[in-house]
């Protein structure tokens, strides 16, 4: 029985060079999911995706790159802070500082190092979110590619599904929510 070792992954900041990749991981990936679901958005062009790259700041913690050991680009994420205000009515249903992402490609799940690549990029991005004193985390991706609920759920997301897209978000987060509800 040959036993496979799985790929060698870094996580770190994104480099300009690096953008195209990203690009093209982001590319694949709404063709994925445009495969999966007619209903979504139809994929943007990749020069639209650049377009949309070039003006995506990190918002209090950088862009990240997850690479392999031959230097490619396997995934990425750009974490960002979503504060609401006082008086906002999505606060019945979201916390006042949010972990969000601006930016989130994934490796095709039918690839070897999707397990160990999404499992480093969630752990890079929840500490994104520690940094940043986020009291509550949210990550959308659409329902019809189930195979990520694996990799949420080891990370302490819980699935919901309020908005247009299924969404997941922190145990503390939905703590918080359902303690605002009951009172």
């Amino acid at each position: 029985m040959e036993h496979s070792i799985p790929p060698s992954i870094t996580v770190a900041a994104m480099q300009q060079h690096e953008r195209l990749a990203v690009v093209e991981l982001l590319h694949a990936q709404e063709l994925r999911h445009a495969a999966l679901d007619p209903r979504l958005h139809a994929p943007r062009t990749r020069e639209e995706l650049a377009s949309l790259l070039s003006t995506l700041s990190p918002n209090g913690y950088g862009a990240l790159v997850a690479r392999d050991q031959q230097g490619l680009v396997r995934g990425a994420v750009i974490p960002a802070l979503w504060e609401l205000a006082a008086e906002s009515m999505l606060l019945a249903f979201l916390t006042p500082r949010n972990g969000i992402t601006q930016l989130l490609t994934l490796p095709n799940p039918q690839e070897d190092a999707e397990t160990v690549t999404s499992a480093l990029l969630l752990a890079a991005l929840s500490h994104g979110w520690r940094e940043l004193h986020t009291t509550g985390d949210l990550i959308r991706w659409p329902s019809t590619d189930p195979w990520i609920a694996r990799a949420l759920l080891a990370h302490g997301f819980l699935l919901d599904s309020f908005m247009w897209r299924n969404c997941a978000i922190t145990r503390r987060a939905f703590r918080l929510r359902a303690s605002a509800l009951r009172r």
